[in-house]
């Protein structure tokens, strides 16, 4: 029985694989988003639609938070976000 040369392994950080992406601002990332879903098909009025719902969404968001760019958005974030709109937000 032989003995097996331990591997050593690379240290964690950065991913190889992970691609570098511009940060967005609030605005480029809504602009893209509606860009896609316009090229989709969707209505003006869906369109229009998402463009309100972000705009509430950033309009809680500057109230609460310092973000100014999409990559700083956490999973808590959206959290709180919810429970503001199904507990606080006016109705």
């Amino acid at each position: 029985m032989s003995l097996n040369k331990r591997i050593r392994k690379k240290p964690v950080g950065k991913m190889s694989n992970q691609n570098e992406y511009p940060k967005l601002t609030m605005k480029q990332a809504i602009d893209l988003v509606i860009a896609g879903k316009s090229a989709e098909g969707l209505r003006e009025r869906t369109l229009k639609d998402y463009q309100n719902d972000w705009k509430y969404f950033v309009s809680w968001l500057q109230k609460n938070y310092e973000i100014e760019t999409v990559d700083e958005l956490t999973p808590q974030i959206f959290r709180n976000y919810i429970n503001y709109l199904k507990y606080d937000a006016p109705k």
